[in-house]
């Protein structure tokens, strides 16, 4: 093989190596690429009730878990809205355990509202953004439909609203708290987290006292009630 042809042979195998090169260069990964890592907000809570769809009564009780930055200060804004998007209620849903992790962390509370009719309406849980920044907002939408009320008895102290039972009150003492906990001769405001011994109290007595003051009836039943809650 002559000068001349050994060159031609020599370029072209040149060329296919620079070609070779560059297929393997476009094909490479791009390390540089961005991913988005952003959790999306189902990752972040989970509603166990209500459900979408079901129909709820005054007050409605609201359960689930959602991750520990979720929570401000152990507790996050539920807020209720009507068919026409006019806020009905909103109570903060607290925490049911150290809230400082990344982890799931169970929420408890109790929403109420007044209607005269039924309609449909939306529970929305906000994420706590004490930044206030646009971009650590975030909320989960939950359809409900609502059913009518009485006119009720749910006076704001302090800007914090509460129920007030009147049903099994007597002797002028007064069921009031969030969860129609407190049995006493005011009305009395609480925070909304919720508990089951709660729930014991919804058919129990408040009465005064022989000794003047107004006091839940230690009866049998109540009492089993609030040891099985324990």
């Amino acid at each position: 093989m002559n000068t001349q042809a050994r060159s031609i042979v020599g370029l072209f195998i040149l060329v296919l190596v620079v070609v070779g090169v560059s297929v393997l260069v476009d094909k490479a990964p791009d390390d540089t690429a961005t991913v988005d890592t952003t959790p999306q907000v189902g990752e972040l809570i989970t509603i166990s009730a209500p459900r979408p769809g079901d129909t709820v009564s005054s007050p409605i009780h609201l359960s689930g878990q959602a991750r520990g930055y979720w929570y401000f200060e152990a507790s996050f804004p539920v807020e209720l809205l009507d068919s026409t998007g006019k806020q009905l209620a909103i109570v903060p849903a607290q925490a049911q355990g150290e809230w400082m992790t990344d982890a799931f962390v169970p929420f408890m509370a109790d929403i109420s509202y007044e209607l005269s009719a039924d309609t449909d309406g939306v529970l929305v849980f906000k994420k706590d953004n004490p930044s206030g920044l646009a971009e650590h907002d975030a909320e989960v939408r939950v359809p409900v439909k609502l059913k009518a009320t009485k006119k009720a008895e749910t006076p704001v102290v302090g800007g914090v609203q509460f129920a007030n039972r009147k049903a099994g009150a007597y002797d002028g003492c007064v069921i009031s708290g969030c969860s129609a906990q407190v049995c006493g001769d005011t009305q009395v405001a609480s925070t909304c987290e919720y508990r089951e011994a709660y729930a014991c109290y919804r058919s129990a007595v408040c009465e005064r006292s022989s000794v003047g003051s107004c006091g839940w009836r230690a009866d049998a039943a109540l009492n089993q009630c609030l040891l099985s809650a324990e």
